[in-house]
């Protein structure tokens, strides 16, 4: 991503792909993790399907509609006092939060770098590229949504909870 000076913030293309990389990590254990994590932010997701030309490549999609801001510092703050005064939601509440409109979608992209095929005289040609073993890259694309910095602000806490459950050893990354 491109540096934008802040004169020109307002006027620039929106961001509509993060990244970011884990390593020492399985597929497997990164779509644990971000399931986990869209659990606990009770954000419907599903399992893409997989174009089976690219599961070579192990890439996995993780879609998900984002219909109320449940990541933020306040809206965690409000959820914790709800339990912690053990206010009930009704059924009619669950029906009309489902039915909301959604306010942010992203598609979670996460894929292993492609397996390199050694031969002799490709270990040691100047092209072979080095990739830690095990090394995930871990994209967010922004499909739908009116705010920028709502995406923006998503991917922060989504990187910074999923690094923290990977450093933990917690949830499963």
């Amino acid at each position: 991503m491109q540096h934008v000076s802040n004169k020109l913030h307002k006027i620039a293309a929106p961001t509509t792909l993060l990244s970011f990389e884990v390593t020492d990590m399985v597929i497997e254990e990164a779509l644990n993790g971000t399931k986990s994590i869209l659990d606990q932010l009770s954000i419907s997701h599903r399992l893409s399907v997989v174009d089976p030309s690219r599961e070579s490549e192990g890439t996995r999609i993780v879609h998900l509609d984002a219909r109320t801001n449940s990541w933020s510092r306040a809206a965690r703050r409000a959820m914790a006092r709800q339990t912690s005064s053990h206010e009930s939601s009704t059924i009619e509440d669950a029906i009309m939060d489902s039915q909301s409109p959604v306010i942010l979608s992203i598609d979670i992209r996460v894929s292993a770098p492609p397996k390199k095929r050694e031969s002799i005289s490709e270990s040691f040609s100047a092209s072979t590229y080095l990739t830690m073993p095990n090394s995930l890259t871990i994209q967010m694309i922004w499909t739908f949504g009116q705010d920028r910095v709502l995406f923006e602000s998503f991917f922060l806490h989504f990187r910074s909870r999923f690094l923290q459950l990977k450093s933990t050893g917690v949830g499963n990354p």
